[in-house]
């Protein structure tokens, strides 16, 4: 079988993808058929200054010692979501960038709508655009940051989101 177009490749590795996962095509429709969630997930009105083993990072700005401006950054995670010992990068990710003198916000957008992860639901990437735009609203309207200086950046699907992002 010759594959001349990128589309139809596309489309064999995703066929491929499917078979491997041992999803059926009644599992991979009833994902793909749940509603499109744009409403975006809400943000505590915390605000914390350190990120300990303990720490729930999910929708909180951490804010460096200072009263600013500072730059932000935020963060959207894998599709592994945030729970759970695998994801601990994710809390790393946060601490390094708080300590050089980010405020950061850490994106959860898987459960506040009720999964932990992308092999529980496939969420669409337009729901993390939502999610993005409403933790740069947030940031820009905080006193202690510089609004010219927010940055996003993400993991695995949060990586899909941020490309999305960056795109015309």
């Amino acid at each position: 079988m010759h594959l001349r177009k990128p589309l139809d490749r596309l489309l064999l590795a995703t066929a491929l993808l499917i078979v491997h996962w041992g999803v059926g095509a009644q599992d991979l429709q009833a994902q793909m058929a749940q509603p499109l969630e744009f409403k975006p997930v809400a943000f505590s009105d915390e605000i914390k200054d350190s990120i300990g083993l303990f720490t729930n990072v999910a929708n909180t700005v951490f804010k460096p010692a200072g009263d600013g401006p500072f730059p932000a950054t935020v963060l959207m995670h894998t599709c592994g979501g945030l729970k759970g010992p695998p994801n601990a990068h994710m809390k790393q990710h946060a601490q390094s960038l708080l300590a050089a003198g980010h405020v950061v916000l850490m994106i959860d957008s898987f459960g506040p709508r009720g999964f932990d992860s992308c092999a529980t639901r496939v969420l669409s990437h337009s729901a993390g655009i939502a999610d993005a735009y409403a933790a740069l609203a947030l940031l820009a309207g905080k006193p202690f940051v510089d609004k010219s200086r927010i940055y996003q950046a993400g993991y695995s699907w949060g990586a899909f989101v941020s490309t999305h992002l960056a795109s015309p």
